[in-house]
Parts: structure tokens; sequence; C-alpha cells
């Protein structure tokens, strides 16, 4: 099971865990496709606020991820 702080960014959690990369952008990160933004933006902003500016609270993101086959919890 994956462990991640939701506060850290979201480039650190990706380079950590390269395979949430793609599974995070489909869940609604899709600007974080873009290798630009991924390497300037994904460097600032924390898992926690890109969570809020899609709408979504850890505990409905750490559902999506775990029915999609990835075991993840997140802690503060």
């Amino acid at each position: 099971m994956l462990q991640i702080n939701i506060n850290e960014t979201f480039y650190n959690i990706t380079q950590a865990h390269p395979n949430l990369k793609d599974v995070l952008i489909d869940l609604g990160f899709k600007p974080m496709a873009n290798m630009q933004t991924y390497q300037t933006v994904g460097r600032v902003i924390t898992l926690k606020k890109a969570l809020q500016h899609i709408g979504l609270s850890p505990d409905q993101a750490q559902k999506i991820l775990n029915e999609k086959g990835l075991e993840v919890t997140f802690y503060e």
C-alpha cells in the first residue's frame, strides 16, 4: 500500500511513484499531461491544493484510486 503525504507537491509524489502520474491525470489533473506545466506548476502545487482545485476531497480521490486497483492512503 502506498502512503502519500498530500502536503507534498504533485511533482515529488509522481517522481517517487511514477505509476501514479497517468492515473492522477485521468482523475482530473489534465494540465499535468503537458510537460511544461508538470515541470513548473507540478513543483509548487501540493496534492491537497490540486485536489481542491478539481473539486475532490482526499477521501474521494483515495476511493477512486483504490477502485482503480491502486492501494493508496493519503495522510497529512
